[in-house]
């Protein structure tokens, strides 16, 4: 991503500076769900869009054929250090998803306004 839009986009902080690991490893869990989702939406992607995959739709493939192992390891990494405390784990991803909702929600005409000035829209083709 280069500078300027780097620039327009508000940063969200999700992890403050000395957090504990298990609290962490919640907030790490939401993120790296996410290329599990991701690439779930990836794979649904309807006929009519197929034009948008690649370059549009490369922040849906995670870490594209090793994300499936990835999520395993991490998995592991989670039962190994969170088992201190559970509650924590919990706590760090239900932080992370509020995190989320809220700075999608104060930024989300800002964030449709830029996608709508590089990506204008055009009829999709349904057939």
């Amino acid at each position: 991503m280069h500078g300027r839009a780097r620039s327009e986009c508000p940063n969200l902080t999700v992890l403050a500076a000395g957090q504990d690991l298990p609290t962490a490893l919640g907030v790490a869990y939401v993120l790296e769900g996410s290329t599990l989702g991701g690439r779930f939406v990836l794979a649904k992607l309807p006929p009519a869009l197929a034009a948008l995959r690649g370059r549009a739709t490369a922040f849906l493939d995670g870490y594209g054929d090793q994300t499936g192992a990835r999520w395993q390891a991490f998995g592991q990494l989670v039962e190994a250090h969170g088992a201190a405390d559970p509650d924590a784990c919990v706590a760090g991803a239900r932080d992370c998803f509020a995190a989320l909702v809220t700075w999608l929600a104060t930024h989300e005409s800002a964030i449709v306004d830029r996608v709508a000035r590089r990506m204008p829209l055009r009829p999709i083709e349904t057939r």
